[in-house]
């Protein structure tokens, strides 16, 4: 988890990254933003061992 401090940077830098993928007429250049983008957003939200994507269903 990053320091507090580093959260504004992080979620600045994640921004900026998904406004220059979005803008990126090169698909090479598309997909290394979104790469970074997901670097970024991994650092504010770090995955958590044994969490996986997609809803939680409560047990039945």
């Amino acid at each position: 988890m990053p320091y507090f401090d580093d959260r504004p940077y992080f979620e600045r830098r994640a921004e900026e990254e998904l406004d220059l993928a979005q803008r990126a007429a090169h698909p090479a250049a598309v997909k290394a933003h979104y790469d970074l983008l997901s670097h970024y957003l991994d650092q504010l939200y770090p995955r958590v061992e044994g969490d996986q994507a997609g809803p939680q269903h409560a047990p039945a």
